[in-house]
């Protein structure tokens, strides 16, 4: 395997003679590549099944989270009035006061 300087700058023991051109960086590195990470053998089929999963995931969470979200919005419990009106039904209040908290909540 080729060592870096040497594919930078062949023949010359400076790596101050570097290419200005990343392509032609890419392409001599390229053309000394001994097929490590080149795909060829069906690596990525295995990456387009990683990405699949982790993106249905991300949707996945994303719906249980808006799903329960809605559903606590749902759930909001009694109004003040109602609250109010339970008061005065089980005797914690007289009817002037409830006629007070009526007239405050409007």
């Amino acid at each position: 395997m080729a060592r870096i300087r040497d594919v930078l700058s062949p023949g010359i023991g400076s790596y101050a003679t570097v290419p200005a051109g990343l392509g032609t960086i890419a392409a001599r590195f390229q053309a000394n590549s001994d097929g490590h990470m080149d795909w060829g053998d069906g690596g990525f089929v295995v990456m387009w099944i990683t990405m699949a999963v982790f993106w249905f995931g991300v949707l996945a969470l994303g719906a249980w989270g808006v799903a329960t979200y809605a559903k606590r919005g749902g759930e909001a419990g009694p109004s003040a009035l109602e609250i109010a009106r339970a008061r005065y039904a089980r005797g914690e209040i007289t009817a002037e006061e409830f006629e007070q908290i009526k007239q405050g909540l409007r």
